[in-house]
């Protein structure tokens, strides 16, 4: 069975916000399903545990700010600056 990324994609969104909304040991798994609009059970198809799904938002958080961070250094001329 192929999963959906864009409901993995969906998953990962509502954790974010459930996380920076609640903290991590607040939010559970429920918040992010109705969050997420999936039923419980789906979360687990592609996580296989509340630790697996923070660390992949964690993951991607990380990733888009180094994303945003290195989209300006080609127009900064200082090795200071950069």
């Amino acid at each position: 069975m192929e999963r959906d990324l864009n409901k993995r994609e969906r998953i990962i969104d509502a954790a974010i916000e459930v996380f920076c909304a609640s903290g991590y040991d607040a939010a559970s798994m429920a918040d992010v399903a109705i969050k997420a609009g999936v039923g419980k059970g789906t979360l687990y198809l592609y996580f296989d545990s509340k630790d697996s799904l923070f660390e992949e938002a964690y993951q991607l958080c990380y990733q888009e700010r180094v994303l945003a961070c290195g989209a300006h250094l080609d127009t900064v001329t200082s090795a200071l600056d950069k």
